[in-house]
């Protein structure tokens, strides 16, 4: 067939010069019916739910050694652990961070498991930054992005509803004549005017 035959054919009968070519190369293609879920399975495992919780209940504090008195004895000091975060777990398990808040909208019980580190989370930073072993400034910024605790400022707002009018005197009988015909408009229909704001 030249290729003026083929450019003469319509679209369809294109479609079918071109299938019935891959048929006779590669055989009967078949297709497949089309699956509920496309796409690699996913890495979630149900323990999962559970070893994310256990992994943020750790310790917030720690003793360190930090030398020896007079006596000979040991000295040690109070101080904090690092904050569990959602990226260490990720890493883990060998996932990204991502990929836990997709899990997250998709298991509920992973979902619940994740609320739960939050508040771990807010707990271990509150703990931590009450107690001095946390950077004051760096505890608030740090409140602000991984709780829900938010900087309120209240205003208070206190307004009077008398409005004076500053007008010329032309403007002020155009006003009364409004109200006027206002007036004189519903009385006719025996409804009452709107009031009007002076």
């Amino acid at each position: 067939m030249s290729d003026t035959d083929i450019r003469e054919k319509t679209t369809a009968e294109r479609r079918e010069l071109v299938k019935n070519d891959i048929t006779t190369i590669a055989g009967t293609i078949r297709k497949r019916p089309p699956r509920k879920y496309e796409g690699r399975p996913s890495k979630y495992k149900p323990e999962y739910a559970e070893s994310i919780v256990e992994f943020f209940l750790r310790e917030k504090t720690r003793e360190e050694k930090v030398g020896r008195d007079k006596k000979g004895e040991q000295i040690t000091k109070t101080v904090a652990n690092d904050l569990p975060f959602f990226s260490e777990y990720a890493r883990s398990i060998d996932v990204c961070t991502d990929r836990l808040y997709e899990w997250e909208k998709e298991f509920s019980e992973f979902r619940d498991s994740l609320n739960i580190c939050r508040d771990i989370q807010k707990e271990f930073l509150v703990s931590n930054a009450l107690q001095g072993r946390y950077d004051r400034v760096f505890s608030i910024f740090t409140a602000k992005n991984i709780t829900d605790w938010r900087d309120v400022k209240e205003i208070k707002q206190e307004t009077t509803h008398k409005h004076e009018i500053n007008a010329s005197p032309e403007l002020l009988a155009l006003k009364d004549q409004y109200e006027s015909e206002l007036a004189k408009r519903y009385k006719s229909k025996a409804i009452e005017a709107p009031e009007t704001h002076d």
